[in-house]
This record gives structure tokens, sequence and C-alpha cells, in this order.
């Protein structure tokens, strides 16, 4: 499959923006090109991290994830 060669890179700002660590593993398992990078919180941090994986891993496409600030459950409470 032609999916499975391609190399994708997972940007995540903190290990519990991760989910589960069962999860985590069997994505692991199931996508061997699949890459994980934690950046640290803030702008100027991922934009260094991201930099170096993109010019180390050259992926194919990147997917940055995450809670947007949310760890005190700022969202909830304005609902």
């Amino acid at each position: 499959m032609k999916f499975l060669s391609v190399k994708i890179l997972i940007v995540i700002a903190t290990k519990g923006e991760l989910g589960s660590i069962l999860s985590f593993k069997k994505l692991q398992t199931d996508f061997p090109n699949l890459e994980f990078l934690i950046t640290g919180i803030g702008m100027v941090k991922t934009t260094y991290f991201l930099t170096n994986a993109i010019k180390k891993s050259k992926p194919d496409f990147i997917l940055n994830i995450g809670i947007c600030g949310n760890c005190f459950g700022i969202i909830k409470k304005l609902e």
C-alpha cells in the first residue's frame, strides 16, 4: 500500500496530549512510518524542534494536534 510508505510526523506540545500509552504503542506498531515529536509548550519551542525534525526526517505529512492551552478546562467553563 502506498499509504504505508508515507512518512507522517505528529507534533504535540506535551505527553498528556498523546492519549493513553497503549493507544500510542498500537499506533507505532500499526504504522511504522509514524513519528511523534513532543516540542514543549510555546511557539518558539515548537518552531525550533519542528524545524530540526523536518530537516532530519523529511516527513511527507505533518499533523499538529493538541489541546490548545486548555489544560485547565478553560473551554469547558465557557460552555
